[in-house]
C-alpha cells in the first residue's frame, strides 16, 4: 500500500512511501499484523508529511482534505488535525 498527497506544488512526500516499509519502524510481536492506526497515521503526519508540506507551502497556504479512511476517523486523529492544520475541506463519513 502507498500513502501520498498530491498538491499543486509536487508530492508529498516527493518519492512513494510505502506503508509496509513505515510501519518496519516499529517493533511487533512475531504473530501481530503490522497494521496501521490513529496513532502511527499521526506519527507518519509528522514525521513525514509535515516537513514536505511545510518545504512546499512556507506560509501554511493550502488546504488540507483526507479520505474517509477509518484509520482517519478515529478521535485522535481528528482531534490533531483539529489542532494542527488550519484550512481543511471536512469529508463526510
Amino acid at each position: 500500500m502507498l500513502w501520498g498527497g498530491l498538491t499543486s506544488k509536487g508530492l508529498i512526500p516527493a518519492t512513494p512511501l510505502f506503508i509496509d516499509e513505515f510501519l518496519n519502524q516499529y517493533e511487533w510481536r512475531k504473530d501481530e499484523k503490522k497494521t496501521m492506526n490513529g496513532g502511527r497515521y499521526i506519527d507518519l503526519f509528522n514525521n513525514v508529511a509535515k516537513s514536505a508540506v511545510k518545504q512546499l507551502f512556507p506560509n501554511d497556504d493550502y488546504i488540507f482534505q483526507d479520505d474517509t479512511s477509518r484509520i482517519y476517523r478515529t478521535p485522535v486523529v481528528r482531534k490533531f488535525v483539529e489542532e494542527n492544520i488550519s484550512e481543511r475541506i471536512e469529508v463526510s463519513d
